[in-house]
C-alpha cells in the first residue's frame, strides 16, 4: 500500500459515515465491514504486521504471515478461509500494517452493507 494510504483511506471511512470505525457509520442503515487476508506468495517474512497488529497477523515457523479471527489462524491459502473479519479497535492498525507491508501482500475488503439488506435476527422461521 503506498505511503499516506492508511490515513487517507480512514480519513475516506470518518468522512463518508460519520461517526468511526466500527460502527454504525452516520447512516442508521450502513454498516461498515472490514476483512483482511494474506497472500503469502507474496510475504517476506519481515514480521512487520504482526508488530502493528498481533491480534490480527500471526508469523507461523514457516516464517510467513497468516491471518487470525477470534484468536483463531486462519490457514487456507488463496481461499476465503483465510479472509478475516476485523473488528472496530483493530481496522487502523490493519490499515497501517498493510501501508508498511514490504511484500504488499495484505489485502483488505471493505464492505457497506445496508441493514435493510441484512436478514432479521428475530424472524419467526
Amino acid at each position: 500500500m503506498p505511503p499516506g494510504v492508511a490515513r487517507g483511506l480512514t480519513r475516506f471511512l470518518t468522512d463518508s459515515y460519520g461517526l468511526g470505525l466500527g460502527r454504525t457509520w452516520g447512516h442508521t442503515d450502513t454498516v461498515i465491514v472490514v476483512r483482511v487476508w494474506i497472500d503469502q506468495d507474496l510475504c517476506t517474512g519481515d514480521g512487520l504486521c504482526v508488530d502493528h497488529c498481533p491480534d490480527v497477523f500471526v508469523q507461523l515457523e514457516d516464517g510467513i504471515a497468516y491471518v487470525a479471527e477470534r484468536g483463531e489462524i486462519l490457514n487456507d491459502p488463496g481461499g476465503s478461509g483465510s479472509l478475516a473479519t476485523v473488528i472496530p479497535r483493530h481496522v487502523v492498525s490493519v490499515l497501517e500494517a498493510a501501508e508498511v507491508c514490504p511484500g504488499e501482500c495484505i489485502f483488505i475488503d471493505i464492505d457497506d452493507m445496508d441493514t435493510d439488506l441484512m436478514p432479521a435476527t428475530d424472524a419467526v422461521a
